[in-house]
């Protein structure tokens, strides 16, 4: 991830591109080479193909998944989610488990896309330079928005009010609970 010494360099987002010619000593001085590359994150969407037909009235729960470390902010979504009263089902691999919200473990990747469709919502609230984030992509492809941090990769792929909400504190993660119920997933997808 950090410091890199190829001639050439494929980055994972534009931001984090920044991030890390930002890491050289004098980072005004570094001249950007115009044949580095960015290509993002990726899936396979036949494994992740938009779902419509789940009804908005069923989905009872928000979503966290990914590895469970406070790195990638799984306490947040677990506070939001207490403190705005609504359910959290929190699934990935690690042993840090937050005490509000169901943990169900690791889920299989041929179950992650109806997981995703039947979420209200899915967090991704990072609290370090997201280089790319394999799983708010595929949340947002079966038509679920996401709720993050308000930087790293999330800068550059979620659009306030149309595919989710970039939140800076905990009230604006609480409040966004509320407001992507009226966001539509057909447009998200």
């Amino acid at each position: 991830y950090s410091g890199t010494f190829a001639k050439y360099r494929v980055f994972e987002s534009n931001t984090w591109r920044s991030a890390v010619y930002a890491q050289h000593r004098n980072a005004a001085d570094i001249d950007i080479n115009f044949f580095d590359t960015v290509i993002n994150g990726y899936y396979n969407v036949e494994n992740f193909p938009p779902n419509f037909d789940v009804d908005p009235n069923f989905q009872d729960y928000y979503l966290y998944m990914g590895r469970m470390t406070q790195r990638k902010g799984v306490d947040i979504a677990s506070q939001a989610c207490e403190a705005a009263g609504v359910k959290l089902i929190m699934a990935g691999s690690g042993d840090y488990i937050p005490k509000y919200g169901q943990y169900i473990g690791e889920v299989k990747a041929e179950d992650r896309a109806r997981l995703f469709a039947g979420a209200i919502a899915t967090f991704t609230p990072t609290i370090y330079q997201e280089p790319f984030c394999n799983v708010h992509i595929k949340s947002m492809a079966v038509g679920t928005p996401v709720i993050s941090t308000n930087f790293g990769i999330f800068t550059e792929t979620i659009q306030d009010g149309f595919n989710g909400y970039k939140c800076d504190t905990l009230k604006d993660f609480i409040k966004a609970t509320a407001d992507v119920r009226s966001l539509d997933p057909k447009a998200i997808a």
